[in-house]
């Protein structure tokens, strides 16, 4: 019996707290609607993207004129690049037009950008397309016995 007593008052004590812990996370923010809450996440990502791309056109030393074509073109690659892989296109058809989109947007960035401020673009891709490769995969597995021996 006082078993029984003990495991009711603890039960009663567990929905007690699961209840309280739900009420109080519906609490929080009532008087937001969910179309808001998206609507801040795409105004701070635009606001966060703007601030990134004004980081890296300070460290490319682009002047007035670069900075305010640059900007712009940089958001609506971005922009476009997000629909593509959203998009409900295959893979291959996918990968065609991202290739198309990125060739042209380099050929626009070189019509205003000098050679120096290109090639720290390039180089940072590069590096960037490199990142979180190991080479402990299957595929450089023929690379490492070369490689030691």
């Amino acid at each position: 019996m006082k078993k029984n007593l003990i495991k009711l008052a603890a039960f009663a004590f567990l929905a007690f707290c699961v209840s309280f812990s739900l009420n109080a996370q519906e609490s929080k923010r009532p008087d937001r609607a969910k179309s808001s809450i998206e609507k801040d996440k795409t105004v701070d990502r635009a606001e966060r993207m703007e601030v990134r791309l004004n980081k890296q056109a300070d460290r490319l030393e682009m002047d007035a004129a670069q900075r305010a074509k640059y900007i712009p073109a940089q958001m609506e690659f971005m922009k476009e690049m997000r629909a593509i892989r959203k998009g409900t296109l295959e893979p291959t058809e996918r990968k065609a037009r991202a290739q198309e989109l990125k060739t042209t947007h380099k050929n626009y960035l070189g019509s205003f950008l000098n050679a120096e401020q290109m090639g720290q673009i390039e180089k940072r891709h590069k590096r960037k397309k490199g990142k979180g490769k190991k080479g402990n995969g299957k595929k450089f597995k023929g690379q490492r016995e070369i490689q030691q021996g």
